[in-house]
């Protein structure tokens, strides 16, 4: 079996909000996921696809079957919603996962990154996750004490 992986290209309206009329288990609104591939994630997809069976066929494969794009996918990463960046104009944290709303809510999960590349996110995610935990473990009292999260400039160092 051969799958084909792609990197899907940011859509506006494609978000995670809480959902008015579902709860979970806790009477906490649940996660509603809108999702639609870019044109572009459908044409990356189908050219992989047929790289796939040119492949295939070149080792002379007898039986080839495809089950076209899929939609919506088995399994994604998302995202790049929650990213990193230098202000608030580009971004939703700074350099050390700090929401740019509230100085203490950090964020550290797919979100983050602005692409994985086309591999599995998991290891820069823990990555990421030891460094944030670092950064408040070293400037608790500092953060405890902002109102406001700094630049990444005036951030306190590791």
């Amino acid at each position: 079996m051969v799958f084909m992986f792609g990197e899907d290209l940011p859509v506006a309206t494609n978000r995670v909000t809480l959902d008015p009329d579902v709860t979970d288990s806790s009477g906490l609104p649940a996660a509603h996921v809108d999702y639609e591939l870019h044109p572009n994630d459908v044409a990356l997809a189908e050219y992989g696809i047929e790289k796939i069976f040119e492949a295939t066929r070149a080792v002379g494969a007898v039986e080839t079957n495809d089950t076209g794009v899929l939609y919506p996918p088995p399994g994604w990463h998302l995202m790049g919603t929650c990213r990193m960046g230098n202000t608030p104009d580009d971004s939703v944290l700074n350099k050390w996962c700090q929401t740019w709303d509230l100085p203490n809510l950090f964020v550290v999960d797919g979100s983050t990154l602005t692409t994985g590349a086309a591999v599995n996110p998991t290891s820069t995610i823990g990555a990421l996750s030891q460094r944030t935990g670092e950064y408040i473990l070293r400037n608790h009292d500092h953060i405890a004490a902002q109102r406001t999260t700094p630049s990444n400039a005036d951030a306190p160092t590791m």
